[in-house]
């Protein structure tokens, strides 16, 4: 017997966070996914949401924000 999730049962909140666009919080503003993965609930293979595929210069602009955060004086004091 297979389950399957029922997924009509998320939360209004719930279901808007699933839907939305995927995108990355890099440097106190959002910047749009170039592509995105797809998130399989594993019970049925349906697709529930999907995510960002971040590339090296997504990687590299969140590393060289959190370098700067750290040397903030919000973060040093």
């Amino acid at each position: 017997m297979m389950l399957h999730n029922d997924l009509s049962q998320l939360s209004v909140g719930a279901r808007a966070a699933l839907d939305r666009k995927p995108a990355f919080f890099i440097d106190g503003t959002w910047h749009s996914a170039s592509s995105d993965l797809a998130v399989l609930d594993p019970s049925s293979g349906q697709q529930v949401a999907a995510i960002g595929r971040g590339t090296s210069a997504d990687v590299d602009a969140a590393v060289q924000a959190a370098q700067r955060a750290l040397v903030s004086p919000a973060w040093t004091g």
